[in-house]
């Protein structure tokens, strides 16, 4: 999926929303990060552009690795 990408990232204690080189304020969890990504992909998709979610996920399954997960945002969905 190409369009708008919105990563969240944790940065020095907190997590913050990522679109292209400019960073959000700072969110006090990830969940909330997350919630406030996805209301804005929604409006993004809503507008006619694609838009993504992107998070940083660490996987243990061989050893700790760190990778990205792309989450589909819908267009039906109000995350208000």
């Amino acid at each position: 999926m190409g369009g708008i990408r919105l990563m969240v990232l944790s940065q020095k204690g907190a997590w913050r929303i990522k679109v292209g080189e400019a960073l959000s304020p700072p969110f006090r969890s990830q969940s909330d990060a997350v919630r406030s990504a996805m209301r804005r992909a929604t409006k993004i998709s809503r507008d006619g552009f694609d838009a993504e979610v992107v998070m940083k996920v660490m996987t243990c399954q061989f050893g700790p690795n760190g990778f990205f997960k792309t989450v589909p945002t819908p267009r039906d969905i109000d995350w208000e």
